[in-house]
Protein backbone atom coordinates (compact mmCIF):
# COMPACT_ATOMS: atom_id res chain seq x y z
CA UNK A 1 0.00 0.00 0.00
CA UNK A 2 2.04 2.32 0.72
CA UNK A 3 4.74 1.61 -2.67
CA UNK A 4 1.72 2.44 -4.71
CA UNK A 5 1.24 5.58 -2.80
CA UNK A 6 4.71 6.77 -3.11
CA UNK A 7 4.55 5.76 -6.85
CA UNK A 8 1.50 7.66 -7.24
CA UNK A 9 3.30 10.71 -5.46
CA UNK A 10 6.23 10.45 -7.20
CA UNK A 11 4.73 9.59 -10.93
CA UNK A 12 5.16 13.02 -12.04
CA UNK A 13 8.38 12.69 -11.26
CA UNK A 14 9.22 9.24 -12.40
CA UNK A 15 7.90 9.78 -16.12
CA UNK A 16 10.34 11.25 -17.41
CA UNK A 17 12.96 8.46 -16.60
CA UNK A 18 10.39 5.57 -17.90
CA UNK A 19 9.90 7.25 -21.27
CA UNK A 20 13.89 7.81 -21.58
CA UNK A 21 14.46 4.45 -20.29
CA UNK A 22 11.78 3.08 -23.44
CA UNK A 23 13.26 4.47 -25.37
CA UNK A 24 16.61 3.74 -24.64
CA UNK A 25 15.60 0.25 -24.85
CA UNK A 26 13.57 0.80 -28.08
CA UNK A 27 16.41 2.48 -30.11
CA UNK A 28 19.45 0.69 -28.94
CA UNK A 29 18.59 -1.92 -31.78
CA UNK A 30 19.08 0.90 -34.19
CA UNK A 31 22.34 2.06 -32.66
CA UNK A 32 23.83 -1.14 -32.82
CA UNK A 33 22.82 -1.05 -36.58
CA UNK A 34 24.45 2.44 -37.53
CA UNK A 35 27.24 0.52 -35.30
CA UNK A 36 27.51 -2.50 -37.57
CA UNK A 37 26.85 -0.48 -40.67
CA UNK A 38 29.95 2.15 -40.17
CA UNK A 39 31.85 -0.89 -39.31
CA UNK A 40 32.62 0.96 -36.07
CA UNK A 41 34.06 3.72 -38.01
CA UNK A 42 30.95 5.83 -36.06
CA UNK A 43 30.95 5.93 -31.83
CA UNK A 44 28.40 4.72 -30.28
CA UNK A 45 28.11 8.80 -29.34
CA UNK A 46 27.67 10.14 -32.15
CA UNK A 47 24.89 7.36 -33.62
CA UNK A 48 22.67 8.44 -30.75
CA UNK A 49 23.47 12.16 -31.56
CA UNK A 50 22.47 11.43 -34.96
CA UNK A 51 19.36 9.83 -33.98
CA UNK A 52 18.17 11.97 -31.48
CA UNK A 53 18.43 14.86 -34.45
CA UNK A 54 16.67 13.16 -36.54
CA UNK A 55 13.78 13.03 -33.91
CA UNK A 56 13.98 16.26 -33.02
CA UNK A 57 13.71 17.73 -36.18
CA UNK A 58 11.30 15.23 -36.98
CA UNK A 59 8.58 16.56 -34.00
CA UNK A 60 9.98 20.49 -34.85
CA UNK A 61 8.64 19.14 -38.84
CA UNK A 62 5.19 17.72 -37.38
CA UNK A 63 5.03 20.92 -35.04
CA UNK A 64 5.23 23.09 -37.97
CA UNK A 65 2.82 21.42 -40.01
CA UNK A 66 0.21 21.25 -36.94
CA UNK A 67 1.11 25.12 -36.28
CA UNK A 68 0.24 26.37 -39.72
CA UNK A 69 -3.15 24.48 -39.91
CA UNK A 70 -3.71 25.85 -36.65
CA UNK A 71 -2.84 29.04 -37.60
CA UNK A 72 -5.03 28.80 -41.21
CA UNK A 73 -8.29 27.93 -38.53
CA UNK A 74 -7.23 30.85 -36.29
CA UNK A 75 -6.86 33.27 -39.09
CA UNK A 76 -10.08 32.05 -40.30
CA UNK A 77 -11.94 32.59 -37.34
CA UNK A 78 -10.71 36.27 -36.22
CA UNK A 79 -12.34 36.72 -40.04
CA UNK A 80 -15.52 35.48 -39.27
CA UNK A 81 -15.40 37.36 -36.23
CA UNK A 82 -14.72 40.50 -37.96
CA UNK A 83 -17.90 40.04 -40.04
CA UNK A 84 -20.18 39.06 -37.64
CA UNK A 85 -20.89 35.48 -38.57
CA UNK A 86 -19.45 33.84 -35.66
Amino acid sequence: MVTVLLLWLLGPVLTPFVVAGVLAYALNPVVNRLDALFRGKMPRVLACFWLSLLFVLAGAGTFVAFDSADFDQTIATIERANSGTL
